[in-house]
């Protein structure tokens, strides 16, 4: 060992050159005479933690350095593997860590996410170099949870490993390889710049407070994951995310979706930008639910949610519309088999003829000056059908705007000229379907042609 410099720092020291170890260490020193740099300081720091290291026979002082030892007891009381934060683990320290990590997914067998029985071959164990051919006798003889909580990762090669339920929260896998790799269920609150999780499976993973700056997320799955990166957006390409009318967004942390779906806007991913709206809204309506905005979120989740997704499923408004109009079908069959007898408050649909209209035979033409007015009636149900079924379409379509009336271009093709009204109960149902078809024909338009929830 070089010769050691001595750092003094004021107050009592951390022991003295006289104090050195059995294995002839010194012991770290700062006396009152001088004020140590901080590299200085750092030094000291280092001898100080190889001291305990050696001393075996003290439980309270003994603690090694290597990665991958016995740290505390998970929650199914099987050991966790450690990382510390001070020390990179070398290539076969993560194997081994890894290793343990599968035999505590084959334990989990309350947990159908994580068990997996150990005769599944692992690609990353088996032929990412360095092999690790035997490592299910490291994971039947300390099967651990892989803990890498803080651990430095940088340009680690993690590519297809079995990760599932680890915590790597804080951890630095800056560039880190971890493509293929399986994590769901992880702790990834870690710093993920320029990673590469191209086919990662991410579902269930909390990605809360993560750190995305360009990391590759193209083809990764996102299901069910907590996403809300606290960093800049990933890298641009974003090509087959899947998952992502399932990510879950925190309260009030929607902002690294939105920087997700603007990515995908820009690469004309027009399904997975939907997918992220979906998301994004169905978070903003899920705030809202407490008082006093329950209100507004239940016009919300009905108005929009249930009838396009927020723009997911553009053409279920379009559906809607003809789930209306069947269901009118039978209203307006009681309506016309029913007769109202006279009073003022009973409803039926009545077939208007128009005054100057053509009438009698092909061959003799003449004009009827006089409007009439006439009750559509029926004698059974299967008769009342095809005119009940007639006015419900015209119900639906009832609209227009400027030139675009599609009830009229119905009406054109009569064989005779005449409109149907309905009076009484009958006007109110009718009245009401039409509101809510041209509300549904509206949230197909704007949904289908355009963004109205950007």
């Amino acid at each position: 060992m070089g010769e050691e410099r001595e750092v003094e720092l004021p107050g009592p020291t951390l022991g003295g050159r006289s104090n050195a170890n059995a294995g002839d260490h010194h012991a770290a020193d700062a006396s009152s005479a001088q004020r140590p740099s901080p590299e200085e300081l750092k030094r000291v720091l280092a001898r100080y933690r190889d001291w305990p290291a050696n001393h075996q026979g003290d439980p309270m002082l003994s603690r090694p350095l290597s990665v991958g030892g016995r740290g505390d007891a998970n929650a199914s009381g099987h050991d966790a593997t450690d990382a510390s934060s001070t020390q990179s683990p070398s290539p076969q320290e993560l194997k081994r860590v890894l290793a343990r990590h599968r035999g505590w997914l084959a334990n989990q067998q309350g947990d159908e996410m994580l068990s997996q029985p150990l005769s599944v071959p692992d690609i990353y164990l088996e032929t990412i170099e360095p092999a690790y051919p035997d490592w299910r006798g490291e994971a039947l003889r300390s099967p651990a949870r892989a803990i890498l909580i803080k651990a430095n990762l940088l340009d680690a090669n993690l590519s297809g490993a079995n990760l599932r339920g680890a915590d790597l929260s804080g951890a630095d896998l800056r560039g880190a390889f971890l493509s293929n790799a399986d994590l769901r269920g992880a702790n990834l609150a870690a710093n993920l710049s320029s990673s590469d999780l191209r086919g990662a499976d991410l579902r269930d993973a909390d990605l809360t407070g993560a750190i995305l700056t360009a990391a590759k997320l193209a083809y990764a799955n996102l299901a069910g994951a907590n996403y809300a990166p606290a960093s800049e957006p990933p890298y641009p390409f974003v090509a087959g995310i899947k998952g992502l009318s399932k990510v879950r967004v925190p309260n009030r942390e929607e902002t690294g979706l939105v920087q997700l779906r603007k990515l995908l806007q820009e690469a004309g991913l027009r399904v997975l930008e939907r997918e992220a709206t979906y998301s994004i809204e169905h978070a903003r309506t899920s705030e809202m639910m407490g008082l006093p905005s329950v209100i507004g979120a239940f016009f919300r989740r009905a108005g929009f949610q249930w009838t396009t997704a927020y723009g997911l499923h553009p053409f279920r408004a379009m559906f809607l519309i003809m789930l209306i109009w069947l269901l009118g079908v039978p209203v307006y069959c009681w309506s016309i088999i029913n007769d109202p007898g006279g009073s003022q408050q009973g409803g039926g649909i009545y077939r208007i003829l128009p005054a100057n209209r053509i009438v009698g035979r092909a061959a003799e033409p003449q004009i009827e000056k006089e409007p009439k007015v006439l009750r559509v009636q029926a004698a059974d149900w299967w008769s009342a059908v095809p005119a009940a079924a007639y006015f419900s379409l015209l119900s639906a379509v009832n609209i227009g705007f400027k030139e675009f009336t599609p009830g009229d271009w119905i009406r054109r093709l009569q064989p005779h000229e005449y409109t149907l009204q309905a009076e009484g109960w009958t006007r109110i149902v009718s009245g009401t379907q039409a509101l809510l078809s041209v509300f549904l024909l509206a949230m197909w338009v704007l949904t289908q042609f355009g963004r109205p929830f950007q």
